[in-house]
């Protein structure tokens, strides 16, 4: 997903979610990931945010480990866990990228 002076909202459905790439130059996005599964192993979603910045949804049980890189933005892990909750230890999203003059969350519902 690429966001040039423009902003989007994506809902992406699938059993096989994989990775891929969000670019937010001053522009914005959302991806809703909360119907999607994730493929068995290590899938990375790489996110460039300048001036711009994004809102990634996913399901509570995901393993999500953050590899962000800000300057003078920042990213956050605004998931609300519940008590008793557990990862799917046999897959893992890693968000990996740059925000500059940007910002991102992380979320789940």
């Amino acid at each position: 997903m690429v966001n040039v002076f423009s902003g989007g909202d994506r809902q992406i459905v699938t059993d096989n979610f994989s990775g891929g790439n969000i670019t937010a130059v001053f522009g914005g996005s959302k991806i809703d990931l909360t119907k999607s599964r994730l493929v068995p192993g290590v899938s990375q979603l790489e996110i460039t945010c300048v001036f711009g910045g994004t809102e990634i949804i996913v399901p509570e049980d995901w393993n999500v480990v953050l590899d962000i890189t800000p300057v003078l933005g920042g990213f956050s892990d605004e998931r609300k866990f519940s008590s008793g909750r557990a990862f799917d230890e046999g897959r893992q999203l890693i968000i990996k990228g740059t925000v500059v003059f940007g910002g991102g969350d992380l979320k789940s519902y």
